[in-house]
């Protein structure tokens, strides 16, 4: 059973849309993560996205980020990346636009704050630390954080550094607006949590 910040949050971004011909899950700050460690350019530079590994990132985006944790190195993942690569090898045009619908999910999910951009672009673990502390400031523990939309991640760091020092920030009426929302309702379930026991 999801919690009202879970509905939330879902409600907030988008579910599944199809890109690349695929289903493509909500963005978590897990999918992030595994992407990160697996040095996805997609995370650090999109702009050098090769055939490989826009089908490592099409198949890490395609599932729960937990599942594609646990079958990353596993054969029948390789034989699937591996015959996407020859796919997009033989068909210009169809990796040109998996490439693109690809880049327009990705642009969707990580509006709000660059924070690849840190170290410059090479190290990404530190930004999904930061956005599981700020998850953690608002009552999340470090699983649920990981499984929290990336979207709503990164409105808790830009709000959580705005805080901290509004100047360097740049803060819009829905960041705020999602934060407030956010601790009312935790507060509210804490609340009849409470009143239950």
């Amino acid at each position: 059973m999801l919690t009202l910040d879970q509905q939330y949050a879902i409600a907030q971004a988008p579910g599944p849309g199809p890109t690349g011909g695929l289903k493509l899950r909500q963005a978590a700050v897990g999918h992030f993560m595994l992407l990160s460690r697996l040095e996805s350019p997609l995370v650090s530079d999109p702009r050098n996205m090769k055939a490989g590994d826009l089908a490592l990132a099409l198949w890490v985006l395609g599932r729960p980020w937990r599942k594609a944790e646990r079958n990353v190195g596993n054969y029948t993942t390789r034989m699937w990346i591996r015959y996407d690569v020859r796919v997009f090898k033989d068909d210009a045009n169809t990796y040109l636009s998996k490439l693109c619908d690809l880049l327009n999910y990705w642009k969707y999910h990580t509006t709000g704050l660059k924070c690849w951009e840190r170290n410059g672009g090479k190290n990404t673990l530190p930004a999904v630390f930061s956005m599981q502390y700020a998850l953690n400031q608002l009552g999340y523990t470090a699983s649920q954080s990981l499984d929290h939309p990336l979207k709503g991640a990164l409105a808790a760091l830009t709000a959580m550094n705005a805080m901290s020092n509004p100047d360097s920030a740049l803060m819009d009426e829905d960041v705020l607006g999602y934060m407030d929302d956010v601790r009312r309702r935790r507060r509210e379930r804490l609340a009849k949590q409470k009143e239950e026991s």
